[in-house]
């Protein structure tokens, strides 16, 4: 049960860094016994994505993520389990729900395969945009976003989204 987790690239101020205060990493004690290490599920709580955006000369600015919880389990036949994903992003609130079988597949579907990935530079504009747009949004009160996928990695049209916006005062 790590405590206190950091997440992100040593000695660069400019990536993004994941915090957790609470992460339980729940281990097969079968495998383990045969000297297999197999992960079960894992468990975050109290967790806090910050992904800085300014340069050096320029006022501090970043997206933040927080209250993550969530609870990830991997189940027999590649299948994964993700549930009761939560998460606060932009005052908004975030529920995710989806179980994906042959999950393992998901490196191999083309379209995550850019030919010429994104520079730091042209995420750092993207990432700016989204923030500009944040700023002048308002809700009079919190939005939440909910979403369940379910699906078969190895075959894209298998899969269904089912999602629920609730944002009063839009």
């Amino acid at each position: 049960v790590p405590e206190n987790a950091h997440f992100g690239q040593a000695g660069d101020p400019s990536s993004p860094l994941l915090t957790v205060k609470h992460a339980m990493v729940q281990l097969n004690y079968r495998a383990l016994l045969k000297l297999h290490l197999q992960v079960d599920s894992v468990t975050l709580l109290n967790g806090k994505l910050q992904w800085p955006l300014s340069d050096t000369n320029q006022p501090s600015r970043e997206l933040v993520v927080d209250e993550i919880r969530t609870h990830v389990r991997f189940l027999p036949n590649d299948e994964w389990a993700l549930d009761n994903f939560r998460a606060q992003f932009a005052g908004a609130r975030f529920t995710l729900l989806g179980k994906i079988a042959h999950a393992s597949s998901i490196r191999e579907w083309q379209f995550l395969h850019r030919r010429e990935p994104a520079t730091a530079g042209q995420w750092r504009a993207r990432l700016n945009r989204l923030a500009d747009f944040i700023e002048n949004t308002q809700f009079s009160e919190p939005p939440e976003f909910r979403l369940n996928v379910r699906g078969d990695a190895r075959d894209l049209q298998s899969f269904s989204v089912r999602m629920m916006l609730s944002a009063p005062g839009a």
